[in-house]
């Protein structure tokens, strides 16, 4: 399904936009957006150790599962999505981070046609 973008909405990633950037109707471009352009650098600080307890006494705490909880630091906008990336009795090591941090993403772009105004919503 093609998607329609307008350039400089800051709807989808720097490295996105900078990749199809010049780009002609009917082009084909493949290129790699850094981690810094897409969805950033892990940041260790994001990834925490707590006690299983944390998820209540009837809680079965698994590898890969992700939880959302209220940010109490009001870092962000609503709710934090943890997954979980390691159990070891009952410590818990939740990650913070987006799947993506870290990791550099391939694009293969098929520029279908351009238009000079955005189109009505």
């Amino acid at each position: 399904e093609p998607l329609t973008l307008v350039l400089g909405e800051g709807v989808f990633l720097p490295g996105f936009e900078a990749g199809i950037e010049g780009m002609s109707a009917g082009e084909i471009r493949d290129f790699v957006i850094a981690p810094e352009e897409a969805f950033g650098p892990v940041v260790e600080e994001m990834i925490q150790e707590v006690g299983i307890e944390a998820f209540g006494p009837d809680a079965h705490v698994e590898v890969g599962q992700t939880y959302t909880f209220d940010d109490p630091s009001g870092m962000t906008e609503g709710r934090l999505f943890l997954r979980v990336v390691a159990v070891d009795g009952d410590r818990v090591v939740l990650d913070a981070n987006h799947p993506l941090a870290g990791e550099p993403l391939r694009c293969q772009i098929k520029l279908l046609s351009i238009a000079d105004e955005a189109p009505e919503a």
